[in-house]
């Protein structure tokens, strides 16, 4: 978990801290409105509850929306093939950049996990993937369409499995 939230903090921009200084304004501007007016209760609660949400949900989906934004990029899995005398995977691909800027890195994971034929542990399941393969690409220029090619190894299951391809670029 600690190597986790270094990683995290590691990969922050300079948008990012931006971002999260500018929310934390906000929380304290909405915090000061509250005081201001705390002899009208609608308004004190109302401004009080803005500033928590501010605090606690805006940090999350500000980020999410600050980097779907700055670096857009479309991912597709066009061959997934279970090699028969090894036990691997081969799953070919590719991703497209299609933000306004170059990347310097993106990393790619192919997460492989169950399915259940149940509806509620299909849901589950894509969060506890039983396999994972992760690939570095670098360098990939704005508009530019790079072809993956990731072998997963070992890899033996042999039930129903579904997988994702998921892209973090910077």
């Amino acid at each position: 978990m600690k190597e986790k939230i270094l990683e995290f903090l590691h990969g922050l921009t300079n948008y990012d801290y931006i971002l999260f200084a500018a929310l934390f304004f906000v929380f304290l501007l909405l915090v000061i409105l509250t005081l201001v007016l705390r002899k009208r209760a609608f308004f004190a609660s109302l401004f009080l509850i803005l500033s928590l949400a501010t605090l606690f949900i805006g940090p999350f989906v500000s980020y999410i929306q600050l980097h779907d934004y700055l670096y857009k990029c479309n991912s597709k899995i066009t061959e997934v093939k279970a090699l028969e005398f090894t036990p691997a995977l081969v799953v070919t691909g590719n991703i497209t950049n299609e933000s306004q800027r170059d990347f310097s890195t993106c990393k790619i994971n192919v997460n492989i996990f169950k399915v259940a034929h149940n509806q509620i542990l299909d849901a589950i399941f894509p969060f506890n993937p039983f396999q994972t393969m992760q690939v570095v690409e670098t360098n990939i220029l704005q508009g530019e369409t790079r072809d993956l090619k990731i072998i997963v190894e070992p890899f033996s299951y042999k039930e129903d499995y579904n997988l994702s391809l998921g892209v973090d670029c910077r």
